[in-house]
Parts: C-alpha cells; sequence; structure tokens
C-alpha cells in the first residue's frame, strides 16, 4: 500500500484539514497519508475528521512542538509506524 507525505507545518487553520480532505479524495483505498503538523488544534481536527469517516489514524509527538500523523484510508486497521514514515 502506498505512504504519501503532506507537509502542513506553518498552516494555519482550516488549511491544514482542507489540505488533507484533498488529498484523500485523490487516494486509494488502504493507501496511507503522512501530515506534519504544526498546531495542536490541527491534530484534533484531523481527529475528529478522520473518525467520522472512518479512517484509521496514529499521531507521533515530534521535535519543536509539531506532530506526525498517519491517516489510512478506508480505515483497513493495517499497522502504521508514522514515527519512523519517510524516514
Amino acid at each position: 500500500m502506498p505512504e504519501y507525505r503532506l507537509d502542513t507545518v506553518g498552516d494555519v487553520c482550516p488549511v491544514p484539514l482542507l489540505r488533507v480532505q484533498k488529498e484523500a479524495r485523490r487516494l486509494g483505498p488502504g493507501d496511507l497519508l503522512v501530515v506534519d503538523i504544526g498546531q495542536p488544534r490541527t491534530v484534533r481536527n484531523i481527529l475528529d475528521w478522520a473518525a467520522k469517516n472512518g479512517y484509521a489514524t496514529e499521531v507521533a509527538p515530534e521535535a519543536h512542538g509539531t506532530w506526525r500523523l498517519g491517516l489510512r484510508l478506508g480505515g483497513t486497521g493495517v499497522a502504521m509506524d508514522v514515527g519512523k514514515a519517510g524516514r
């Protein structure tokens, strides 16, 4: 299953959520979207949206007040290790 990256660090709400939604429409079931986030409220917004759409998520804190969020499209429940994604 392919992995895609999206960097939203520096983006202000609601832009990160809108970018995630746009990318999710482009990707297929089972694909992993890894999003770098710089705002705690953005993490919550994306998690809430993902839960409403049945997507599996995982969040890992990163350096300097940022987070890495993994979003498995289609909610397949396939394991993610977003702390190591893209390294």
